[in-house]
């Protein structure tokens, strides 16, 4: 497993990876259900899609392009690879979601430091 296991694209077939896309690498924290819930009997279960993060320590201008050409507004419907909580990279359907904060993250060059792009609604893609 290596950073350019990281792709995505807007169908499986035409997945780039994410070094070669932006110029730069990513990393990803996985969340296996989108919340946690207490039972009576004081354990925790989870519910629901399964969500990521991808966190770009920097993203250059070309990367930001890159990355808006799938996601041009607040939120688009995506293929991604990324790491899961076990360590492995795993194809998914997911909903991309521009961070509502970038521009405070916005460089003068036109990059953008610890930009955070989330992912949600995470359904594994079998070809």
């Amino acid at each position: 497993m290596a950073d350019t296991d990281y792709k995505i694209g807007t169908a499986y077939g035409n997945m780039v990876a994410i070094p070669t896309l932006t110029g730069t690498v990513c990393h990803s924290v996985f969340f296996p259900w989108a919340k946690t819930y207490w039972k009576s009997t004081g354990l925790t279960y989870g519910d629901g899609y399964k969500s990521c993060t991808w966190t770009f320590d920097y993203l250059p201008p070309a990367g930001v392009i890159a990355l808006r050409a799938y996601c041009s507004s607040v939120s688009a419907a995506v293929y991604i690879q990324t790491r899961t909580d076990i360590a492995t990279f795993v194809a998914y359907t997911a909903n991309m979601h521009w961070p509502q904060d970038a521009h405070e993250k916005r460089t003068r060059n036109g990059g953008y430091v610890n930009l955070e792009i989330e992912f949600t609604h995470l359904e594994v893609y079998t070809p």
